[in-house]
């Protein structure tokens, strides 16, 4: 039997630790070749604990679901915005509702900031998650080009 997201309960999170494991669980998925995840530590001490998070934990009290939030401030205003630093599901979790729980509490917190908008950014290539947020209303409002500079 598959199991839903409301068999999971949803904890404020405190565990830096156990974020930056979550953070390089996404890059792992994303870029296998990569070994290096010493930047991601760079990242956790410019935000946290600033930005909060949240965590869905399965009934063994296993952290299966991540959500990294930050206020930031975007053009073309220069409005404060809330900016989603980290979206994660373990994969064996995936499919169960889990990713929009956590988008949901997203937009509630940004809602309660004042913020008028929430901001993401995903990869391109990442389809399942580029149609994941479209189904949720999110629409692309700029583009990060790349050039690469070696062979």
């Amino acid at each position: 039997m598959v199991s839903s997201a409301t068999d999971y309960q949803l904890h404020q999170g405190t565990e830096r630790k156990l974020l930056q494991q979550f953070m390089e669980q996404t890059y792992r998925e994303l870029y296998p070749e990569l070994t290096d995840f010493n930047s991601l530590g760079f990242w956790l001490s410019q935000f946290y604990p600033h930005a909060p998070d949240w965590w869905w934990v399965a009934g063994d009290r296993t952290p299966v679901g991540c959500l990294w939030i930050a206020t930031a401030k975007t053009p073309p205003q220069i409005q404060l915005t809330s900016q989603i630093l980290l979206l994660y599901v373990a994969p064996e979790h995936r499919r169960r509702g889990i990713a929009t729980m956590l988008m949901q509490q997203a937009e509630n917190w940004a809602k309660a900031q004042g913020h008028p908008q929430i901001g993401l950014q995903t990869l391109v290539t990442n389809q399942t998650a580029m149609q994941f947020y479209q189904h949720l209303g999110y629409t692309t409002s700029a583009a990060f080009l790349v050039k690469s500079l070696t062979n």
